[in-house]
């Protein structure tokens, strides 16, 4: 637990007392935070010291793109992600969501129809219905725990309703979703077909299971030009609270469009001082450190993935293909969204998210649960979370005998 308390003590949102508070509504010493989707890893040494580096020159000012930065940025995005960029069909902001906030601004305008398939990242759909979007949701049909594009209402909706914007998440969060080649060119078609503009969540792109390969909308340009990536490496490493990320734009006339957006915020064209000296870390020095995490991700979700199926009767986990996110059905249990709230909450306490956070109706029953933590902590939660719900069938057994 030393990990978790120097957490605390540095005011991380995840195990901080009055951000679960205020979201879960407890929040005392006996809770497990496996919620918000950071890592609980702290940053390898290796990286660290190109931040401690920067902080021995006293010179704070305005700054530019440093070329070490430029020359790693360009080098990481060939040689890992293999994408070959240009930096002129890149521009930077504080964030994903801020990104997309900008982009949606920029290539659609009030009572534009925005088209999403849920579940979905949900700062997505609150910041479309704050920007006064039509939004329309198509649901992601599960097949197998393995959710699937509904193709035929996405065309449906593309037909009848005024939809400017296709938004997606690519890999899907929650559930880790990887889609594959002949999916995603579909998508660029009936978009291309209707004209719709696409922009396309790739944050979770790095953190991928096993021989399954992401494949980017960078991949599509040639064939459309109205798509829009936004990324960044804050799941890859760990450096959410960095506050950096980039969106990937070809096509020159939505570029500029999306520059003069972010131009009337003022906001800085560049990384700050401190996320260009972190990131050069993580991309010349990271790989041992995301190894190394990606290799306890994965031991935690199989061991928990097995735990909990051969523990409690009605449980799902689906596929965790990316991400360190599963998103675990629970609808068999014949358990409530309100009683499992309570039973995982306030009886276990271990604060998860459920799939109302997900933009999701009550009724498909999801809690999705943050892997990215010690082994020792997920056991300790999957063992509360049997007990609990165990315990709550046993009891509601005699209750009606």
């Amino acid at each position: 637990m030393k990990n978790i308390q120097e957490r605390i003590e540095c005011s991380q949102v995840r195990w901080n007392n009055k951000s679960c508070q205020e979201k879960f509504g407890i929040h005392d010493k006996d809770c497990l935070c496996l919620w918000i989707a950071d890592s609980d890893l702290p940053l390898s040494d290796e990286i660290n010291k190109y931040l401690v580096e920067r902080t021995k020159h006293p010179y704070y000012g305005y700054n530019t793109l440093d070329q070490n930065f430029i020359d790693s940025f360009l080098k990481y995005h060939k040689e890992v992600r293999g994408q070959d960029i240009d930096l002129k069909d890149v521009f930077f902001t504080p964030g994903t969501v801020f990104s997309f906030s900008n982009v949606l601004q920029a290539i659609s305008q009030e009572n534009d129809g925005v088209l999403m398939n849920t579940p979905i990242y949900a700062p997505l759909y609150n910041v479309s219905s704050l920007l006064k979007r039509e939004i329309n949701i198509v649901r992601l049909q599960n097949i197998d725990e393995r959710f699937y594009f509904d193709f035929q209402q996405i065309e449906k909706a593309f037909k009848e309703k005024n939809i400017k914007v296709f938004v997606m998440v690519s890999p899907l969060n929650p559930s880790g979703r990887i889609w594959e080649h002949d999916e995603l060119k579909q998508i660029v078609e009936l978009c291309k077909k209707y004209n719709v503009y696409i922009i396309s969540d790739e944050i979770h792109c790095d953190v991928i299971f096993g021989d399954k390969k992401f494949v980017s909308m960078l991949d599509f340009f040639t064939d459309y030009k109205n798509i829009i990536v936004l990324t960044s490496v804050n799941k890859t490493f760990n450096i959410a609270g960095v506050q950096v990320g980039w969106g990937i734009i070809k096509d020159k006339e939505i570029y500029n469009k999306v520059k003069e957006t972010l131009a009337l915020t003022h906001t800085m064209e560049v990384p700050n001082i401190f996320a260009q000296a972190l990131m050069e870390g993580c991309f010349k020095e990271g790989n041992d450190f995301f190894v190394k995490s990606m290799d306890l991700y994965k031991k935690n979700y199989l061991w928990m993935k097995e735990y909990l199926i051969n523990n409690i009767e009605g449980i799902k986990v689906m596929e965790l293909e990316s991400t360190f996110l599963p998103y675990i059905c629970f609808k068999q249990t014949k358990i409530s969204n309100e009683d499992m709230k309570d039973l995982l909450w306030h009886k276990a306490k271990v604060l998860v998210q459920f799939n109302e956070d997900f933009v999701d109706d009550d009724k498909y029953s999801y809690f999705r649960i943050n892997v990215a933590t010690t082994f020792e902590i997920i056991q300790e939660a999957c063992y509360r979370i049997a007990t609990v719900i165990n315990n709550f069938k046993k009891e509601k057994l005699t209750n009606e005998k």
